[in-house]
């Protein structure tokens, strides 16, 4: 048999007692970490996150599963393809971000805020 249906509680003067709703944060933006994607798909200068490092990074080579990114200001390291998660639009702004603070640093300025 069903049992009944717990009642929702309601306030004193008889209003739904809700929650409010939670704040939407950039985190949201940020996609789902058990989604990768094959390497058919890669070509070089596309924006991917690597799970491992936690970094945005963009592809310069990819060969079977091992995929060579680099990063604006470091030097390219390998990673495995399946630590590998699809660009979002937030991972390149942090890119073009972090380009442009490297450019700064490099021409010795300091940057304005």
């Amino acid at each position: 048999m069903n049992a009944p249906r717990p009642r929702v509680p309601r306030t004193a003067s008889g209003q739904l007692n809700s929650r409010p709703l939670p704040v939407p944060s950039r985190t949201t933006e940020v996609p789902c970490r058990k989604r990768s994607f094959a390497s058919a798909g890669l070509r070089p200068g596309q924006v991917v996150f690597d799970r491992v490092k936690e970094m945005p990074c963009m592809v310069i080579s990819a060969t079977g599963t091992r995929v060579r990114v680099v990063r604006p200001g470091g030097r390219p390291w390998e990673t495995e393809l399946r630590c590998l998660l699809p660009g979002s639009a937030y991972h390149c702004r942090q890119l073009d971000a972090l380009a442009r603070h490297v450019a700064y640093q490099r021409r010795g300025e300091v940057r304005p805020y």
